[in-house]
C-alpha cells in the first residue's frame, strides 16, 4: 500500500507533458519531427515544452526552436509577438536557466535577417533586454553599409561597443573600413587591425589603408587594379597628370613582370614593421614590410603545410601568393605558377631552390629604365583582380 502511494506521488510530480514525456524527450521528438518534415507535429511538441511547469535547460533552449517554427508556419510578425512576451518572462527569471533562456531568445532575433522593418524591430527588442551584443552590432552595421552609410556604421560601432570583446570591435570597424577609400581618418583603425588580427590575408588588405601608393607591400593584399588606381590618384594630386609614362610602366610591371620593379619599400613600411614586432603575425608581416619577401613567403608556406584546418590552410597559401607578388611585383608569372602548383596542375614549384638563386641574380641586375609597352596590358590571369581583363589606366 505504501509502495503504491509512492508511485502515485511520483506520477504527480513527474515533469511530463501531455504526451507523458519530460522536456528532454519532447525536445528530441521535436527535432525528429522537423527532420521528417512534419512541421505541425514539431510545433505541437514545442508548444508542449513551452507550457511545461518544469523550467529546465531543455525548456530554455526551446525558445529559439519555438521562434523558428513560428517563423516557418506563421511568419515574422507572429515570431516578433512570441519573442516580445518571452523576453519579458525571461527577464523576470533568475539563475542559469533564465540566463540560458535569454541567450536563446537573443539568438532567435537574428535567425532570419532580411534588412526589413521587422528585423530591425527584433534587433531593437534584443537590445532592450541585453544591450549591444555582437549579433546586434553585426546586423545593424551590415544594414548601414548596405545603404552606403559607412561613416554612420563606424560611429554606430563606437557608440555601442560597451564591454564587448576588443578584438570583435576592431574587426567590426575594419569590416567597414575595407569598403572605404583610404584616408587619414580611417588609417588608425587599419593600423590597429593589422596589429591585432590573426588573419594574414586581412592584415595584408589593411596595408592598403596604411602605406603610400607606391609601396611594394601593397601587392600582398590589394588587387593590381587597386594599386594602379591608388598610384594614379596620388600622381594626379601631386602633378595634375593622369596616364603618364610612370603609370603605364607600373601597369605593365604588375601584369607582365620584369626587372623594372617601380614599387619600393617605403619609410612608412619600415616604420609599420617596427610596430608589428609583437603582433600575432609578426613573423610574416615584419619581413614582408621590410622587403624580405622570400622569408615572408617561406614562413607563410610553412604555416600552410602545418595548418590543421582547411580555412587556415587557404589563408596561409593566399599569404604566400601575396609574398610572391611582392617579390616579383607581378600578379602573373610565379604567383600564378605557384597557384597552379598548389592546385596540382603542375609538379614544378616555381619557388624552389633554383628560384632562390634567380632571385639573388635579379636583385643585382635590376634595370634602371622601365621597358614601356604602349598597349594596354592584358590582365586575364590575375587571380582576384577586378579589372575585367584589362587594367584601366584612365577612369
Amino acid at each position: 500500500m505504501v509502495l503504491a502511494l509512492l508511485v502515485i506521488a511520483g506520477a504527480m510530480f513527474c515533469p511530463c507533458g501531455a504526451h507523458g514525456q519530460d522536456n528532454a524527450a519532447l525536445s528530441r521528438n521535436v527535432h525528429e519531427s522537423k527532420a521528417a518534415g512534419d512541421v505541425q507535429q514539431a510545433v505541437t511538441l514545442s508548444r508542449e515544452i513551452e507550457q511545461s511547469d518544469t523550467k529546465d535547460v531543455e525548456w530554455a533552449n526551446n525558445a529559439r526552436v519555438m521562434a523558428g517554427l513560428i517563423l516557418e508556419t506563421d511568419g515574422k510578425t507572429e515570431m516578433l509577438a512570441y519573442l516580445t512576451v518571452s523576453f519579458e518572462e525571461a527577464a523576470s527569471m533568475e539563475g542559469d536557466v533564465g540566463a540560458q533562456r535569454m541567450k536563446q531568445l537573443s539568438s532567435a532575433c537574428y535567425d532570419k535577417w532580411e534588412n526589413d522593418a521587422i528585423s530591425v524591430a527584433l534587433a531593437n527588442l534584443d537590445f532592450q533586454y541585453n544591450g549591444p551584443t555582437e549579433n546586434y552590432i553585426t546586423r545593424m552595421r551590415g544594414m548601414m553599409m548596405g545603404s552606403g552609410q559607412h561613416d554612420e556604421a563606424l560611429q554606430f560601432i563606437e557608440d555601442n561597443k560597451g564591454n564587448l570583446d576588443t578584438q570583435f570591435i576592431v574587426n567590426a570597424k575594419f569590416s567597414v573600413v575595407e569598403r572605404m577609400a583610404p584616408s587619414e581618418k580611417i588609417r588608425p583603425m587599419a593600423v590597429e587591425f593589422a596589429m591585432t588580427t590573426e588573419s594574414p590575408v586581412r592584415a595584408a588588405i589593411a596595408l592598403r589603408f596604411i602605406l603610400p601608393s607606391d609601396d611594394v607591400s601593397l601587392c600582398a593584399g590589394a588587387t593590381a587594379q587597386q594599386i594602379v588606381n591608388g598610384y594614379k590618384f596620388d600622381m594626379r594630386r601631386k602633378t595634375g597628370q593622369v596616364g603618364n609614362v610612370q603609370l603605364l610602366a607600373l601597369a605593365n610591371q604588375l601584369v607582365r613582370g620584369g626587372n623594372a620593379r617601380p614599387l619600393r619599400v617605403s619609410p612608412e613600411s619600415l616604420a609599420m614593421s617596427d610596430k608589428l614586432t609583437e603582433s600575432p603575425l609578426a613573423e610574416f608581416l615584419v619581413p614582408l614590410l621590410r622587403g624580405d619577401h622570400r622569408t615572408a613567403f617561406e614562413y607563410a608556406f610553412d604555416r600552410a603545410k602545418h595548418a590543421e584546418q582547411d580555412d587556415e590552410y587557404v589563408q596561409w597559401i593566399n599569404a604566400a601568393v601575396g609574398a610572391i607578388r611582392c617579390m616579383d611585383q607581378c600578379y602573373n608569372g610565379r604567383a600564378l605558377e605557384f597557384v597552379q602548383y598548389i592546385n596540382g596542375k603542375t609538379d614544378v614549384n616555381p619557388m624552389d631552390e633554383t628560384s632562390r638563386i634567380r632571385d639573388a641574380d635579379m636583385a643585382t641586375e635590376m634595370e634602371d629604365t622601365p621597358q614601356i609597352d604602349e598597349t594596354k596590358p592584358k590582365n586575364e590571369d590575375v587571380p582576384g583582380d577586378d579589372a575585367g581583363g584589362v587594367l584601366q589606366l584612365l577612369q
